[in-house]
């Protein structure tokens, strides 16, 4: 958990700092309450339960914007005092009160995801970098939508319309009965969307830098997010087109205008929306809507009213999961090309399946369209023609999705069925009645008071956007202290204040601001903020509590090593899986029962350490040893080394199928994980690449052969890894991550020259195999948790002609998590990672002690030194931010 601690004599306070999504550690630090995890007296809780804490501003006129991280640290609000003040709440401008921001969920259940919110954590390409951004933004706070921004978005409705008027005209004027007739309308769509698919991919992969996805997408999020998007995309045009054979263009626009209602029925299923009498009577109003549009339809076709109310569920439950898909970080496709590039394969090859079966091909010598090469060259230009129309159609609409809400196209859709019908009247002289008219009047009274709930309800959930509101300033007893001090703080404060707004509040209203007695601690985003009546006042610090990690990829060496490395895991670590490679290697059971036996003599007196012991594999470790292993209650797990390809692995496996095959069937029986080093050896293979080649000519065969053995992948270092991990099932395939490859890339071995402290295997890899891993890591997946992959080596070892591999981090590595979790906005999901999902994998209890991380800058020290030598740790002589409290 995260708590804001403070003395009685200390005023705290937490700022955010905010990053671009496209900078190194990118992500925006979100203040603990965005993510919903603190209970009611500020202490915030990771282990799951939603606890609503936070108190907003409402309607005030400004705000005043927090103290990011950076002015705290250098003592930016240093010899100011704030004091008791009598008032009982705090007022801004005269009368807005500090109000709840967040829906509650005190039983841990639920709290609905809003597409159309547009998220702190999920938006940070809007957010400032720096003191200018920060500036300039505090300036426009007052006009938070800019008139370019309406210009653009109504530029891109009027496209919008454009094209969807004008490939209405073409679908209706090929398709119709008494028109163009044209005979295979799923083919016209399989070409349509095969265009739409060539173009965007075309356009990504020549400007592959520019429309590269921001994560990388795992075979479980494609097939379960992207494939069901393209197939209900591609119902809804092809449902939408056959209709179209059937009934007018004004009858099927009416129904189709009924979308909303599935729009939020599927809403309700994937818990997007909290379902109310309101909701269900807006529901009501457009279902009475599309019965008096079907009432007494003279073209009235049964066939045709069940494909268009058809495409309008399939319009509902695609649009819910374009906006999530296209508003959400972790999916990678928040760019509308890259999206479309993702779906629009789909869709072309689902139409052509149904073409072969429903199109009839039979008839195409004779039709018009296909029965001379001047007709068939005809035809191709007119899809053509529609294809372009599509694929401009279809970009403005997810432009619009991505760059505005649901709302905003939803409200442009209403205006756009009612252009589309009236085209429809004048061009095919479609019948209107006014029983229609009152249909269609009825459907947009409904969707328009859908869209005025959701807008409403936007607007009462959303943060202030106005930056200054995230100032929160406590006095306690202004008026005794200003006896005191002639008011000489009160002064010193709006001072300041002035110019942290840069003068964008007026004068008067600094002036009469008015703030609260906290008489109790003031909740505001999480944090809670105490008073004290010190004129003086120490550095606001911040403390994650969390359960007591374990490490689950450890080398702890033997001898002098040993003795001296062994405290500093057993000091930050509840436990630890450690490593066999040994000389000799841990090869029995034996062996490793008298290796723990030396682990514990060398941990201190008062520890309370676990060493967690492993076997190393060789071409002649046999079955009846994976048994023995298993009874003996003190080995976990076997490593795999290929042989050669680490720290003394020349032991390691040269054949495993081969030769270790009945031994990884009794680690099925026995539920024994194979913990593996996932580089092959062949010298021919670069060592950038080896890992990639592990995973396709060993691991993808061993879990066809054996897919109920449970294997963790340790170390990764490749996007090619994070994805081979999340295509996996679920408790049989995890991974650890260390500190050094989600805080490095591999041109920190060649800054500034060689540097052999920063060598490890596997290798550190390019920066976009970095963001991968930890896009993965703190996306909150069970199938990564924390191994450190300490590995400590004198310091003569490492700087000499043949350096050894290996980063000696576990004095660091907790801080460097936590960095790595505060930069991705995701200090929530940091305590799974280092604590539940490595002991739920080995089906261990988690750890009941607890630890603190406290935000207090420290310098690592440039060396640790012993009889035998130094040892250089990971990041010597920096500072990092996060501290260990030990007690």
């Amino acid at each position: 958990m995260v708590e804001s601690n403070v003395d009685k004599e200390k005023v705290e306070c937490i700022g955010t700092t905010d990053t671009h999504s496209g900078n190194r550690g990118s992500g925006l630090r979100r203040e603990p309450s965005f993510s919903r995890w603190a209970d009611e007296d500020g202490t915030i809780h990771l282990e799951g339960l939603l606890e609503n804490t936070a108190s907003s501003i409402e309607g005030s006129d400004f705000e005043l914007p927090m103290l990011n991280q950076s002015e705290l640290e250098n003592g930016f609000i240093e010899g100011i005092r704030f004091s008791k003040f009598p008032g009982q709440r705090m007022y801004l401008n005269g009368g807005s009160t500090m109000e709840d921001l967040h829906e509650k969920d005190r039983n841990g259940k639920y709290t609905p995801f809003d597409v159309e919110k547009e998220c702190v954590g999920d938006r940070s390409e809007n957010i400032g970098v720096d003191e200018a951004n920060s500036t300039a933004s505090l300036k426009a706070s007052s006009n938070s939508v800019s008139t370019a921004d309406v210009l653009k978005t109504l530029f891109f409705i009027l496209v919008w319309y454009t094209f969807s008027t004008f490939l209405t005209l073409y679908n209706k004027t090929l398709l119709g009965d008494e028109l163009g007739k044209f005979p295979a309308p799923l083919l016209m769509n399989t070409i349509h969307f095969t265009l739409q698919a060539l173009l965007s991919k075309a356009i990504t992969w020549y400007w592959s830098h520019r429309f590269q996805p921001s994560v990388p997408m795992s075979y479980r999020d494609y097939f379960c997010r992207v494939v069901p998007t393209a197939l209900s995309t591609a119902l809804d045009v092809n449902l939408s087109n056959a209709s179209l054979v059937f009934i007018s263009v004004t009858f099927a626009t009416m129904c189709k205008s009924a979308a909303p209602i599935f729009l939020l029925l599927f809403a309700f299923a994937f818990r997007l929306e909290s379902p109310s009498f309101k909701l269900s009577g807006i529901m009501v109003v457009i279902s009475v809507g599309v019965l008096l549009t079907v009432a007494r339809e003279t073209e009235f076709d049964f066939w045709g009213f069940v494909f268009v109310m058809l495409a309008a569920v399939m319009s509902g439950f695609r649009w819910c999961m374009t906006q999530i898909l296209l508003q959400k970080e972790e999916y990678g496709l928040k760019n509308p090309l890259t999206f479309m590039s993702y779906v629009t394969p789909v869709m072309a090859v689902a139409t052509a399946l149904l073409s072969l079966c429903l199109d009839p091909w039979h008839e195409f010598r004779n039709n018009s369209y296909f029965n001379s090469p001047w007709h068939l060259a005809r035809t191709c230009l007119l899809m053509l023609l529609g294809g372009t129309l599509a694929f401009f159609m279809v970009l403005t609409e997810y432009i619009l999705v991505s760059v505005t809400s649901a709302v905003t196209v939803t409200i442009a859709g209403v205006v756009k069925e009612a252009v589309t019908i009236l085209v429809a009247v004048f061009y095919f002289h479609d019948e209107f009645t006014w029983l229609k008219g009152a249909g269609l009047v009825t459907i947009m009274v409904g969707v328009s008071l859908f869209n005025w709930y959701k807008y409403l309800k936007l607007k009462k959930e959303s943060p202030p956007t106005n930056p200054a509101a995230k100032y929160v300033i406590l006095e306690d007893e202004m008026e005794e202290q200003d006896d005191i001090d002639g008011g000489k703080d009160r002064n010193i404060f709006r001072h300041i204040l002035r110019e942290r707004l840069s003068c964008s509040a007026p004068t008067k209203m600094i002036n009469t601001l008015v703030l609260p007695r906290p008489s109790e601690a003031l909740k505001f985003s999480s944090t809670k903020f105490d008073l004290a009546r010190k004129s003086k006042y120490s550095r606001p610090r911040m403390e994650l509590t969390l359960t007591q990690p374990d490490d689950w990829h450890l080398h702890l060496r033997d001898g002098d090593l040993l003795q001296a490395v062994a405290p500093h895991s057993a000091k930050h670590f509840g436990r630890a899986i450690v490593m066999p490679n040994l000389k000799p290697p841990i090869t029995t059971t034996a062996a490793a029962i008298a290796y723990r036996e030396s682990i514990l003599k060398a941990l201190p007196a008062d520890g309370n350490f676990t060493p967690l012991m492993t076997l190393y594999l060789t071409d002649k470790t046999s079955p009846n040893e994976i048994k023995l292993a298993r009874k003996s209650g003190v080995v976990f797990a076997v490593k795999l080394y290929p042989a050669g390809a680490t720290t003394n692995s020349q032991d390691g496996v040269t054949d495993l199928f081969g030769k270790c095959l009945p031994v990884l069937e009794e680690m099925v029986e026995e539920n024994m994980p194979l913990l593996v080093h996932g580089e092959v050896t062949d010298p021919n293979v670069d060592v950038f690449d080896r890992e990639k080649v592990f995973i396709d000519t060993v691991l993808q065969p061993l879990i066809q052969k054996l897919p109920r053995l449970k294997i963790v992948m340790e170390h990764i270092t490749t996007m090619d890894a994070v994805r081979f991990v999340e295509s996996g099932k679920e408790g049989f395939l995890a991974a650890t991550v260390t500190p050094q490859h989600l805080i490095l890339n591999r041109n920190a071995i060649f800054q500034g020259g060689l540097q052999p402290h920063n060598y490890c295997l596997p290798v550190l890899k390019r920066e976009t195999h970095r963001q991968a891993i930890v896009s993965a890591v703190t996306s909150g997946s069970k199938r990564f948790f924390l191994g450190t992959d300490s590995a400590p080596h004198e310091r003569q070892r490492k700087e000499c002609p043949c350096g050894c591999a290996g980063i000696y981090n576990a004095p660091v590595a907790l801080s460097l998590y936590a960095k790595v979790f505060e930069e991705a906005g995701a200090l929530d999901k940091l305590e799974a990672f280092t604590s539940f999902n490595g002991p739920d994998f080995y089906g261990l209890p988690r750890n009941t002690s607890k630890i603190k991380l406290t935000k207090n800058p420290w310098k690592v020290p440039k060396s640790f030194s012993f009889a035998f030598g130094d040892i250089i740790p990971m990041l010597a002589g920096e500072t990092l931010q996060w501290q260990p409290c030990f007690p």
